[in-house]
Parts: C-alpha cells; structure tokens; sequence
C-alpha cells in the first residue's frame, strides 16, 4: 500500500487515498440527520480537512496520528476546500 502526501491528493471519483496525518483541530458535533464533525489534518506537506462521522467523532482527537487506506478526496467549491472523506 503506498502512502499518498496531503499535497499530492488529487479529487477522484474511486477510494482509492491511502494517506498518514495529524488531527489538528476537530470542529463542532453536530446532530442534524447524522452525527458528524469536520477536522483539519496535516502532515509535513499539507494541510486538508476531514468529514468525520457517527462513532468517528468520539474516536480522535487533536493530536493523534491517523492512518487511512480506501479513502476518496473530493473539492468543495463552493468553500474552495479539499476534503478527505472514509469510502463506505
């Protein structure tokens, strides 16, 4: 499995992000139809958000080390933001 740098995600269609990073910041819960937060993440090349949900909330925190395999990066433009998302 090869381990993808922040700064060379690409936005693409498959889940295909196998990426390494530290959770920075993690926002607000929120519990509208679906419990989800949004974090900011980082490894030494860049930094990017990433769309938690449900129990993955709870699970991290600012500071721990997050490795993910099967991920999608997807472009948000109308917020201009690159995001990070868990395939399921």
């Amino acid at each position: 499995m090869e381990i993808i740098s922040l700064k060379d995600l690409v936005p693409a269609a498959t889940c295909s992000v196998n990426t390494k990073f530290i959770m920075l910041e993690k926002g607000k819960i929120t519990h509208e139809k679906d419990k989800k937060c949004l974090a900011l993440v980082a490894d030494e090349t860049a930094s990017v958000h990433f769309q938690l949900w449900g129990t993955e909330c709870e699970a991290f925190e600012p500071g721990d080390i997050i490795q993910l395999t099967k991920g999608i990066c997807i472009f948000i433009g109308s917020h201009s933001k690159l995001l990070i998302v868990v395939c399921r």
